[in-house]
């Protein structure tokens, strides 16, 4: 199967970022396993779960950018890897929000029968994200509509290509409801998590103020936590962001 040349940046962007995933990741492994558990607490296996994954994802942006054979398969599973980091950041703030506001339900996050509960729902992001992208597969007559425009533009045949989007305007009543399902899907699970992560750092944010504002003398004491992350959530949210890249394979 040919690749869509999209662009310098596009192509090589992924790779960028993920040679540098693995030179930071890893080091960042390293100072949490190695730094004092008083000072990150039992976070330090958050950390390093977002660093492997953050790793994990930058392979597979870049796998599924320059492979030519998995196809549609390839995309979804990289399109499920994007609402798996909304996953594993929704696990961030629920962890930060019972730590401060709800810490006699810590326990939550320690025992394995709750951590295998958690390892579902985070699992539960990136199934559901990629059913929604299964729905969005482009058929005969979307290929026929976009043929020409493929080979005018990329010089290609669409038919070898893997391709999964939305066309609004279609002929067919079942297509457009499918299309319908994907993007009610996508637009749900999207709004939901912004909501969560508002909702949540609003409360750890009040807590955080109350807390301070009776004991001045812990505003050097934060829980080391919130540092550790902020190279993790950085490198994250850019995943987000960095969508368009190579999204033809």
């Amino acid at each position: 199967m040919p690749e869509i040349d999209v662009g310098f940046i596009p192509k090589w962007l992924p790779r960028f970022f993920c040679f540098f995933s693995f030179i930071f990741n890893p080091l960042l492994i390293y100072l949490v396993i190695t730094q004092n558990k008083c000072k990150i607490g039992p976070y330090r296996q958050f950390l390093v779960c977002f660093a492997l994954f953050d790793m994990t994802y930058s392979v597979v942006d870049v796998i599924v950018g320059m492979n030519r054979i998995y196809g549609e398969i390839g995309v979804i599973i990289r399109c499920a890897f994007i609402c798996l980091s909304y996953g594993i950041f929704e696990l961030h703030f629920i962890y930060r929000y019972i730590a401060l506001c709800r810490p006699h339900l810590i326990h939550w996050f320690t025992r394995p029968l709750y951590i295998f509960g958690w390892f579902l729902f985070w699992l539960s992001f990136g199934i559901y994200w990629g059913f929604a992208g299964s729905l969005a597969y482009f058929d005969k007559e979307d290929r026929e509509f976009l043929r020409g425009t493929f080979l005018v533009s990329y010089k290609v045949n669409i038919d070898e290509l893997g391709l999964i989007g939305v066309r609004y305007k279609t002929a067919r009543p079942e297509t457009l409801l499918r299309y319908c399902i994907a993007l009610g899907m996508a637009n749900v699970i999207s709004i939901s998590v912004i909501v969560s992560y508002v909702f949540l750092g609003y409360k750890v944010i009040l807590k955080m103020i109350h807390t301070y504002s009776i004991r001045p003398d812990l505003k050097g004491e934060r829980d080391g936590g919130v540092g550790w992350t902020r190279s993790v959530c950085v490198r994250g949210f850019w995943q987000e962001f960095n969508l368009t890249d190579s999204g033809y394979s």
